[in-house]
């Protein structure tokens, strides 16, 4: 009966330490902080944005519109950008593949003509790991017509450009476009040829002749840094037909 009474008082006086402990503060453990000495890390923050960050992202309807952004993920790293309607009216989805470049930025360019105007989408950036960044986009089939109107064929070989010189991002599936007098069905060499010895490079791929008189091909320059320069060049036979300056922004 004593031994009863003695075991019943000191179960009483365990339980008014925990309540007196809790009373003034003094934190619980835990059994991982009991087996690990620490707590538990915290999970390290999403470093990857989708550009631009402070603005709404709105996307052009044309043949190489690009996504750009920034991550933490190492440099190397495949990524995949992936497009995707919200409006059942007007669905589409596109993807594309990025590498994450030395300075921590990635681009991947989408092919969005024939997209409706004012078409949203959602923009999701993922790695093997799952989504590392998302937004909302808008597209603006407006631009399409300004920005890229559609060649006219002239007499000669011509690359089609803005400004003095042609400029493509450092990304994959980058388009080369122009007209030629050159008769329809003849296949022509686009050479592009770094001209910066830092950054050497070279690039050549077949292209067809249309009955427009218009061709393009398709080149992949992901792997080539900002800002290189290069001439790029239509040949026909061997023999050079137009040369213009381009430059990866």
């Amino acid at each position: 009966m004593n031994s009863h009474r003695v075991a019943v008082v000191a179960g009483l006086g365990l339980v008014a330490l925990v309540l007196a402990g809790a009373a003034v503060g003094v934190p619980l453990v835990t059994g991982d902080e009991v087996h690990s000495g620490q707590p538990a890390p915290a999970a390290a923050p999403n470093e990857t944005a989708i550009q631009p960050g402070a603005e709404s992202l709105v996307l052009r309807a044309t043949a190489n519109e690009t996504v750009r952004g920034t991550t933490g993920v190492a440099a190397g790293t495949d990524l995949t950008v992936r497009l995707k309607s919200t409006d059942s009216a007007s669905p589409f989805l596109y993807t594309e593949s990025a590498t994450v470049r030395e300075n921590g930025t990635f681009a991947a360019s989408f092919d969005l003509r024939g997209v409706e105007e004012n078409a949203t989408a959602t923009v999701v950036v993922r790695n093997d790991t799952g989504a590392l960044a998302n937004r909302t986009a808008r597209i603006d089939a407006s631009v399409s017509a300004e920005s890229t109107p559609e060649p006219t064929p002239a007499p000669g070989t011509h690359i089609v450009h803005e400004g003095d010189r042609l400029t493509v991002d450092a990304a994959a599936d980058q388009t080369i476009r122009g007209t030629t007098d050159v008769g329809a069905g003849s296949e022509l060499t686009v050479r592009v040829r770094s001209t910066d010895s830092a950054n050497p490079f070279l690039r050549q791929e077949p292209a067809v002749v249309q009955d427009d008189g218009s061709f393009s091909v398709t080149m992949d320059f992901a792997s080539v840094e900002e800002n290189a320069t290069f001439q790029v060049s239509v040949r026909h036979n061997g023999t050079a037909l137009t040369e213009v300056p381009g430059e990866v922004a």
